[in-house]
Parts: C-alpha cells; sequence; structure tokens
C-alpha cells in the first residue's frame, strides 16, 4: 500500500515572521554597505582630482622658472595662471570665490562633523574655479589672497598657496576627508605632506577619536592616496 505524499508549505506566520528578520538584516546592513560604497567613491575621485591639479600645478610651476616665489601678486593670479593648464568652465576672483553661484561653498565641515569656523577670513583671502567635470577648486592665498606673492601664509615659511577641491561638486557631505581634500602649493612644487603646520589624525568614524577637535580631515589626502 502506497503511502500519501503530503506537500506541506510554510504558514503565513512563518512567511512573515521571515519577512521580518529579512527586513531587520536590510535596514541595519544597507545603510553600512552605501556608505561604504560612497566612501570608496570619494576616495577614488580624491586620488583623480589630486592627480589633476598636482599636474598642472607642476607644469605652472615649471613655467615660471622652476619657482613661484614672488611670481603672483594674489590668489586671483593663481587662479588665472593654473586655469590655462586644465579644463575650466568658470573662475573667481578674489574674495568673490566662496557662496551660492560662486565657484566653492561658504560653508563645510571638518572630519569630526563640526562646522568650519572661519569662512569670512577664508573666503577674503580666496580665488577660485570650477572644472569641466564639475569638480570646485578653491585657492587660499592667505590675509586678503596676498600672501602667495612672498610664499609665507599663515607665517608658514614656502607656503604659498593651499588648494582645497570638492570631487564632486555642489552635492553633500561637503566635508574634509571625504568629498573634499586639500594639498598645498610650495615655491619649487605642489605637496600633500604636512606643510600646513596642522596635527591631524585623519580618524574616520566610526573608530575611536574620530570627534576629537584635532581631527579636522586637512591632512587625509596623505592617507587616501596610499590605500
Amino acid at each position: 500500500m502506497f503511502k500519501r505524499l503530503i506537500n506541506k508549505g510554510f504558514t503565513l506566520a512563518e512567511v512573515l515572521i521571515t519577512l521580518t528578520i529579512i527586513g531587520v538584516v536590510a535596514a541595519l546592513a544597507i545603510p553600512s554597505l552605501i556608505q561604504t560604497t560612497q566612501n570608496i567613491q570619494f576616495k577614488s575621485a580624491a586620488k583623480e582630482a589630486v592627480s589633476v591639479i598636482m599636474r598642472a600645478t607642476s607644469k605652472m610651476i615649471f613655467d615660471q622658472g622652476g619657482n613661484i616665489m614672488g611670481s603672483f601678486d594674489n590668489s586671483t593670479a593663481v587662479v588665472n595662471a593654473l586655469s590655462s593648464y586644465m579644463s575650466v568652465q568658470k573662475t573667481c576672483s578674489l574674495g568673490n570665490s566662496m557662496g551660492t553661484g560662486k565657484c566653492y561653498h561658504y560653508n563645510f565641515k571638518f572630519l569630526n562633523d563640526q562646522d568650519y569656523p572661519s569662512s569670512a577670513p577664508y573666503s577674503a583671502g580666496s580665488a577660485g574655479l570650477i572644472l569641466n567635470n564639475g569638480m570646485l577648486v578653491n585657492i587660499y592665498g592667505g590675509a586678503n589672497g596676498t600672501e602667495t606673492k612672498t610664499c609665507s601664509i599663515e607665517s608658514i615659511p614656502n607656503f604659498c598657496a593651499s588648494i582645497d577641491i570638492d570631487v564632486n561638486g555642489w552635492k553633500g557631505p561637503n566635508k574634509l576627508g571625504y568629498d573634499i581634500v586639500s594639498i598645498a602649493i610650495m615655491p619649487s612644487r605642489p605637496a600633500i605632506d604636512d606643510v600646513f603646520g596642522i596635527n591631524d589624525p585623519c580618524i574616520y568614524p566610526p573608530n575611536t577619536g574620530w570627534n576629537n577637535a584635532t581631527n579636522t580631515g586637512w591632512m587625509c589626502i596623505s592617507k587616501i592616496l596610499k590605500q
């Protein structure tokens, strides 16, 4: 005598419990996955941006005889010189670079999620440009943008200007170490080492110490380029 085979399916309660578990796991995992993917994209874009800017800066310095000490009266002059070595859609002059409809953000954040506190003087000494690929570039030349000539910005010797690059344009998060990276212009070369005189550990959340006051993100490009 044959036994009847009975196919038993899942009950509605079992299906709902399974879907609930999957939903909870997805809710926990997807934000982390999205953040990881964005970080990879930011780092890749940062490497590309720094490569473009450093090549242009190196050519500019070479064409100035290998040393730009005394070559540029202010940050506008640096912007005008650099723009001839890149594909540029817009330039902004000294003191007219930062803000809506200009070339760079007036407000942005440190890596520790604190607001940058000194936008007014920073804006007064800056000029900028927007590349054809949408990247925003701000060039800070010290007090009123004129310390580019003496290469002694904020009393740091052999520091002609800082170049801040937002790799994804006007989109967020507008934060140093993520979509904003910085390099320096020295008299004879662009630099990514610590010429800024900033003690910056470059700690990304959720690692311990990421929200410390010294974790600004200014020097994260050195770490990004090594990854």
